[in-house]
């Protein structure tokens, strides 16, 4: 696969379940050319990536659309890979790109749930080892 080369820098903005508004419109006045949107994590659906897609997509020539598989590494790549295009292929959007990202470790999400509400100490997650990360 060729590479890649931008030699005019964009503006792009990433979005998951956490933005439960997008404002296309703001994004295009702010110079914002391309969203990249969470569609999801193991076998499962972003709650806010139909919605937000939808609102980008109506916005056809001035906001290209892209999505990431967040990773979970206690579920099969390969299954995630799958389930992930076959979710994107269904809603019909057009989705210029997708990507798995990367961004945990930990090995145990009950205890990495209770490192986060304050009733673990982190040292006390486990992780998976860096050479076990693909």
């Amino acid at each position: 696969m060729p590479a890649t080369i931008i030699t005019d820098p964009v503006l792009v903005t990433d979005h998951s379940h956490w933005d439960v508004l997008l404002k296309p419109q703001e994004l295009i006045n702010g110079g914002v050319t391309d969203v990249i949107l969470k569609a999801g994590s193991g076998l499962q659906v972003d709650t806010s990536f139909q919605k937000n897609a939808a609102s980008i997509a109506k916005f056809p020539k001035s906001l290209r659309l892209h999505a990431y598989w967040w990773d979970d590494p206690l579920v099969s790549a390969n299954n995630q890979a799958d389930f992930a295009a076959q979710t994107l292929k269904k809603t019909g959007l057009p989705v210029l790109s997708l990507w798995g990202d990367l961004e945990q470790w930990w090995s145990d999400w009950n205890k990495w749930q209770l490192a986060t509400a304050g009733r673990l100490p982190w040292a006390d997650v486990p992780v998976f080892a860096s050479w076990a990360l693909d």
